[in-house]
């Protein structure tokens, strides 16, 4: 078939496929997936619609979260929960940075208090939020346990992951880097990648590239733009990479 221009190819393209199509596409009935950052389980309702049968691994280490996790975790076969999160060490004792306004933004790096790029910083009104409430609510600590995905295959003998779920705020790379001797037993790498100063450490494409590119993987989509609306930038993107 002929298009006329990209914006025809484009449109065929989304008569056809979403994120869950392409997936479904590239995925058997019955995969194994690791769902890190998996917050209350929003992610895993999604997984557990597209295949019934799958085996999930969530990790999530907040507390508050965990239990709302473990509580959507009970409609479903096959679901390991674990209250801990994934790095590129294994520790009983990290620091773990929370942001009370929106605690789905917590993680390993702590939010810029003088982001350019933040809406709820720069104009938080239309973020919905009172003036500096986002500001004087980030950066609590608390400490969480990590282990690497080279231990915890290895430990709960896990051969072959289907999908590698990332949405961990920057420390996609170290998550990575704690799979160095596994990281060939994935097949499909589903990831947020942020690029805007919120956090004071961005993630760059060459930051994941680094270890997925050896481990024979390479870009199959971009499956979500997030636009900023104040300044017109991209802030953050979802990828997907296969083999």
């Amino acid at each position: 078939m002929k298009y006329k221009s990209n914006q025809e190819r484009t449109a065929e393209y989304l008569k056809r496929f979403d994120r869950s199509t392409v997936l479904q596409s590239l995925v058997g009935s019955s995969p194994v997936i690791f769902d890190v950052g998996a917050n209350i389980g929003q992610t895993l309702t999604e997984f557990k619609q597209l295949w019934p049968k799958a085996e999930v691994h969530c990790f999530e280490p907040l507390v508050e979260f965990y239990e709302k996790l473990h509580t959507t975790s009970a409609n479903y076969d096959k679901v390991i929960c674990n209250n801990f999160a994934l790095s590129d060490t294994r520790s009983e004792s990290k620091t773990f940075y929370y942001h009370k306004v929106q605690p789905m933004l917590s993680g390993f790096e702590q939010i810029n208090v003088n982001s350019k790029d933040s809406v709820a910083i720069n104009d938080p009104k239309l973020a919905g939020l009172k003036q500096n409430e986002f500001v004087d609510n980030v950066n609590d600590t608390t400490s969480v346990r990590t282990e690497t995905l080279d231990y915890y295959m290895g430990y709960n003998g896990i051969d072959h992951v289907d999908i590698l779920k990332m949405d961990i705020q920057g420390a996609e790379p170290k998550v990575l880097k704690g799979a160095k001797e596994r990281l060939g037993n994935f097949d499909i790498i589903l990831t947020e990648l942020n690029f805007y100063d919120l956090y004071k450490k961005q993630v760059s494409f060459y930051d994941i590239e680094q270890y997925l590119k050896p481990a024979g993987f390479k870009l199959f989509d971009i499956s979500h733009i997030s636009k900023n609306p104040i300044n017109g930038r991209t802030d953050w993107v979802d990828v997907i990479y296969t083999k």
